[in-house]
């Protein structure tokens, strides 16, 4: 089997203080590697080069529209020189495992990697002596925060563990940013930040479930219907439209997307049917998805850091989607919107369908990754390394979905910042 069809791609949002979207760590594993066997730890490394490569080197612009960067995993024989890094990923920031044992060839790599203009970050670092020379070189650290079982088993104060640790790394360097991962919970992001941690990464940050949601109020339910219609290529727009304006807040909102910067022309916006052909059914299935995302109320302003944070994966899981399913890209990108929504709030793919009817194809596809868009989506669930993604199967080659995964989601973190003005 050649290296790439080991190939997953996981994703994680990372935030500052403020909930603003700062970048995305990509998580390339070869699956089954395991860092004591050579052999898998070869894999391991090719596994990395095909991404990186084959990912990385689709973008032409390397950070986000937003401003945001890409976060990505090393192993050793990058960090020596032994494998290759392209030119052109300066803005992607390297990230020196824990794996990585610290020596002179590694020190040396790592100021050759500063000196080139990489960006280096000290992943998981908890306190060991090898590791701390690579503290003044590097721009981020990055602490784990023990979950409660393990701080539990290990008999530790979860937090003290956290700060003992940050004092540490401010001793040896002043200008670093310093970054608590596995954050799960409101109170872990307001004690990390309270005890001067920088940026923040973990499950809370990056499935934030919008609890009240789940009784799916009545502006949720209407975009959620629009969002089905415009899944079907066969919905007249007669139809769209008559589902907008059933909704006072919903056509407000979609006059006001229509006369922004982004899609007015020189004519004013004289209707809604006129502002929906200006907007095009793409971008009002996204906009659709925000109002189930993003807030309770969709003709409200604005949308929270952390909405955004969960908008754009939704985006991307649903532009990755469309990607895989050219022949019913359309549907597949609903299918990924919808599959999306239901996890960003917190229910299951039945729990969202049973507040509106689909099509038996798109139910289908949603709970039994039925026919080319239930392959796509299940392909992309596997790319995405998602808790419980079923097994790809289909077309879409690892690899394949990696890509088409890597450029939604450069996509949606622009789309979602457009969206969320």
């Amino acid at each position: 089997m050649s290296h790439h069809r080991k190939v997953r791609v996981g994703r994680q949002a990372i935030v500052d203080r403020d909930m603003n979207l700062v970048g995305y760590e990509l998580l390339f594993r070869a699956s089954g590697a395991d860092a004591a066997n050579l052999q898998s730890q070869a894999d391991h490394d090719a596994a990395t080069s095909q991404v990186l490569t084959a990912v990385l080197g689709d973008f032409g612009d390397r950070t986000l529209s937003t401003g945001a960067r890409f976060f990505v995993n090393l192993t050793r024989a990058f960090v020596v020189g032994e494998l290759p890094l392209a030119p052109g990923l300066e803005d992607v920031v390297l990230e020196l495992t824990e794996e990585i044992l610290v020596d002179e060839e590694v020190m040396a790599g790592a100021r050759r990697l500063r000196d080139r203009g990489f960006a280096l970050a000290v992943d998981d670092f908890e306190g060991e002596e090898h590791r701390i020379p690579t503290l003044p070189l590097a721009q981020f650290v990055k602490l784990v925060l023990p979950g409660v079982d393990e701080a539990a088993a290990l008999g530790i104060d979860r937090y003290a563990h956290v700060e003992r640790l940050l004092a540490l790394v401010r001793e040896h360097t002043d200008d670093v940013l310093v970054v608590v991962e596995k954050v799960e919970s409101l109170e872990d992001f307001h004690r990390c930040r309270a005890m001067g941690a920088d940026l923040f990464q973990g499950y809370w940050v990056q499935r934030p479930v919008v609890h009240e949601s789940a009784s799916m109020d009545p502006g949720r339910v209407s975009a959620l219907r629009l969002l089905v219609a415009l899944g079907d290529p066969e919905t007249p727009t007669a139809e769209v439209e008559r589902l907008v304006l059933a909704d006072p807040a919903l056509s407000f909102r979609v006059l006001r997307l229509a006369s922004s910067s982004a899609v007015a022309t020189s004519s004013p916006v004289s209707s809604v049917g006129h502002a929906l052909v200006l907007i095009g059914r793409r971008t009002l299935s996204s906009w659709a998805a925000m109002a189930v995302v993003g807030s309770a109320d969709p003709g409200a302003g604005g949308i929270t850091g952390q909405g955004r944070a969960a908008l754009t994966f939704v985006l991307a899981r649903a532009g990755a989607c469309a990607r895989l399913a050219n022949e019913q890209s359309q549907e597949a990108y609903t299918a990924g919107l919808l599959s999306g929504a239901a996890e960003a709030m917190g229910l299951t793919t039945e729990e969202l369908l049973s507040t509106v009817r689909v099509p038996d194809g798109m139910r289908q596809a949603l709970t039994s990754f039925e026919g080319p868009v239930g392959s796509a989506l299940a392909a992309v669930l596997s790319t995405e390394a998602s808790p419980g993604a079923p097994a790809p199967r289909g077309a879409a080659a690892p690899l394949e979905a990696g890509r088409a995964y890597a450029r939604a989601l450069s996509e949606a973190a622009g789309l979602s910042a457009q969206l969320s003005v």
